[in-house]
């Protein structure tokens, strides 16, 4: 009896062992599973197929920005007589000029326009979605590419600039990779905001140049609302801005606002002497991370909702159109409220400003349905 109780015990032991170490495996096939359920290989072989060429040259555009420009900073001067040190290497690095940034926005904000429009364009949508493919699953694999394509990039760029500063060892050579890498991470986080608010704009919109503009617009609401707070600021109403009791945090609260904006440079110059291990670090990384998942959820939920035979007109959703004649009227009222007044007055610009806004919204709209009409009249 005594044997039989030892031999129990033995083997609960075995099947305690057993179990304990099938947790690591089981662990590894949920992970395994659950990755496959959000990326099903054949839809993500489908899509490297289809628009491989888009996210190469996408990637090599934004190795040959960042690593190009500052290697023309490197041969001229103020840099070219301490060429190759750690230190001048990773403030070249962080002083990277508008071209770059321009570069790098457009390919990324491009990539994320042309990956979707490669399915939605000249009919593709139809044969796209006529198998069993949801159209969800379609977006979280276009966004998984992209933002892997995109830190591959990034990764790359590091590597190449830690290179280049680390070739001849300095006492200021220590410091180096957390510049370099702080900067990378900053341009990619950027990069990354971008690409996916291209492919939330791809989702409303068939034609390429309003859907890019769409995106880079959306991505300058922050600088809008800072530049608006700047004029309360700064212009005067009967004489003493509106902001002049709060002059300082009206200040503060303009590059707050403007550094919200994917395309305000100044969170990449504030790192170049800095990490991300800052507190300023991480509120710059969350709030990224916050911009490219709500946009990647809008785009996901508007493509989503939006009727097949609507994706053949330029906008998928009719009411888009009120947005850009309200774009329209408002660089109109802008223009003209500017060149009617010399902003002494605040309250002067404003009633400018607003019956422009008014009048330039009337006449687009007659203009656009008076065309409208004899279009119709011909066919």
């Amino acid at each position: 009896m005594i044997d039989n109780m030892d031999s129990s015990k033995n083997n609960g032991t075995a099947t305690n062992a057993s179990s304990t170490s099938d947790i690591p495996s089981r662990t590894e096939g949920e992970f395994t599973s659950l990755l496959q359920r959000w990326f099903p290989r054949a839809l993500v072989y489908r899509e490297w197929r289809l628009n491989r060429t888009k996210y190469l040259l996408a990637g090599f555009l934004l190795v040959a920005a960042m690593v190009g420009q500052m290697l023309l900073q490197l041969t001229t001067p103020p840099y070219l007589s301490e060429v190759m040190r750690p230190d001048v290497v990773a403030v070249a690095a962080g002083n990277l000029s508008t071209s770059h940034v321009v570069l790098a926005s457009v390919a990324a904000v491009l990539l994320g326009v042309l990956v979707l429009q490669g399915d939605t364009g000249k009919g593709a949508v139809f044969f796209t979605l006529s198998g069993p493919v949801k159209r969800k699953d379609l977006m979280r694999v276009k966004a998984g590419l992209g933002l892997t394509v995109i830190a591959v990039a990034y990764v790359v760029n590091w590597a190449i600039l830690t290179c280049l500063a680390m070739q001849y060892p300095t006492p200021q050579a220590q410091p180096v990779l957390g510049v370099m890498g702080s900067v990378s991470f900053a341009h990619a986080l950027i990069s990354g905001a971008l690409f996916l608010t291209g492919l939330a704009a791809a989702a409303t919109c068939s034609n390429l140049v309003l859907a890019a503009g769409g995106a880079f617009l959306a991505a300058a609401v922050p600088l809008f609302v800072s530049n608006m707070l700047y004029f309360f600021n700064s212009t005067p109403f009967n004489g003493m801005s509106l902001g002049t009791p709060y002059a300082h945090w009206f200040n503060v609260l303009t590059s707050i606002i403007s550094q919200a904006s994917p395309l305000d440079n100044f969170h990449v110059m504030a790192v170049r002497t800095d990490s991300f291990t800052s507190l300023a670090g991480v509120v710059y990384a969350l709030w990224f991370v916050a911009w490219s998942y709500g946009f990647w959820r809008l785009g996901a939920h508007l493509f989503e909702a939006a009727s097949v035979e609507r994706m053949s007109d330029t906008f998928f959703y009719p009411a888009l159109w009120y947005v850009v004649l309200a774009g329209m009227c408002f660089i109109i009222a802008n223009v003209f409220g500017h060149v009617f007044t010399d902003m002494q007055n605040g309250y002067i610009f404003m009633v400018w400003f607003v019956l422009f806004y008014g009048l330039s919204w009337f006449v687009i709209r007659r203009l656009v349905r008076t065309a409208g009409s004899r279009m119709e009249g011909r066919s």
